[in-house]
């Protein structure tokens, strides 16, 4: 008896292993999820992006295939459309992975029937890419990267508890700069600190407008504005000169002369859009998953340019920073 009772045991034992092995083997041998980044430009923060978004697949050990197509920054030429379009067609993604303002507007234009999952638009609203950002009502939903404007000011309030006049050099051309310094204004306003503009004209002197309030302002801030980033080295070089501390929003900028930026970790925001993703790849409706914020953010200073003007930055902001610099890339004269 001990013995049939053994061998039933095994045979069904064999035949119940049998009938899991078949499923186990369909889990292993299933296609990867198909994901298209599409990159408005070449530029750290969206580079930080698109190897977040990698990493949380790694690590979440989601089996994924990615094809990258990284643009110009600036609209794509329509002779080179039907091009970019007949590939990712070729490739068929499960979902698209806008990085940048231009790369979302692209997909939301001709991707329409392909869900997609952006990150690092600044004004997904205004844009044109989501109805509101608590109900997009469209196939595409994702991650803004809206400078924490308030929170940097409260930064630079800590820095210098007195400051009465902030001035700003933006890009009046440019909607996601532009809408920046709305932002800017309403917490200078409840703040009771005075803004000052300096906004620069499409083919205008970055430096020529910041030179204008250079006598009429206590600090700068600095928003993530390509075209005024671009020129970071020579305003830090000016406005040390005239003893006056220039704020980022954009950490590269610190080591370039800034005194400090809080932003955004992109690569954490990277992270995140991964995170959103799985759940759009899992059969959520984007339509009806509300626009995310960041959740991580970052602070970087650079002790040298604080030393050359003389300003002394709170030991609390020393601690708190992710990063410190002691030098930028060109010494200050």
């Amino acid at each position: 008896m001990k013995l049939n009772f053994l061998l039933v045991s095994f045979v069904l034992s064999f035949s119940l292993t049998m009938a899991i092995l078949p499923s186990f083997s369909r889990i292993a041998e299933a296609d990867p999820w198909r994901l298209c980044i599409l990159q408005s430009a070449r530029h750290k923060a969206l580079d930080e992006v698109n190897r977040g978004v990698k990493q949380y697949f790694r690590d979440e050990m989601i089996s994924a295939d990615f094809l990258v197509k990284i643009g110009p920054g600036d609209t794509i030429s329509d002779s080179a459309i039907p091009k970019i379009l007949q590939e990712i067609s070729d490739y068929d993604p499960h979902l698209i992975i806008p990085v940048g303002t231009q790369a979302a507007q692209f997909a939301s234009t001709h991707l329409a029937t392909i869900p997609a999952v952006f990150s690092a638009v600044t004004d997904p609203v205004g844009s044109g890419l989501v109805g509101s950002l608590q109900e997009p009502g469209k196939m595409m939903t994702g991650l803004t990267d809206m400078s924490p404007v308030l929170a940097q000011l409260n930064m630079i309030r800590m820095v210098q508890p007195e400051l009465n006049v902030l001035g700003i050099v933006f890009s009046e051309f440019e909607q996601n700069a532009v809408m920046i310094r709305d932002h800017l204004k309403s917490a200078c306003d409840s703040m009771g600190i005075r803004l000052v503009e300096a906004p620069v004209k499409q083919g205008g002197s970055v430096t020529t407008s910041a030179m204008n309030i250079i006598h009429d302002i206590e600090a700068l801030y600095i928003p993530t504005d390509n075209t005024i980033v671009s020129g970071i080295e020579e305003l830090a070089k000016l406005y040390s000169r005239h003893n006056i501390p220039l704020y980022a929003a954009d950490p590269s900028s610190v080591g370039k002369g800034a005194i400090a930026a809080l932003s955004i970790d992109y690569f954490q925001m990277g992270i995140q859009t991964g995170a959103m993703s799985v759940r759009v790849l899992k059969g959520e409706d984007p339509a009806n998953i509300p626009v995310e914020q960041p959740l991580e953010m970052t602070i970087s200073i650079n002790v040298k340019t604080a030393g050359a003007i003389a300003l002394r930055l709170p030991m609390d902001l020393i601690l708190a920073a992710d990063k410190i610099h002691d030098g930028i890339s060109d010494d200050l004269p």
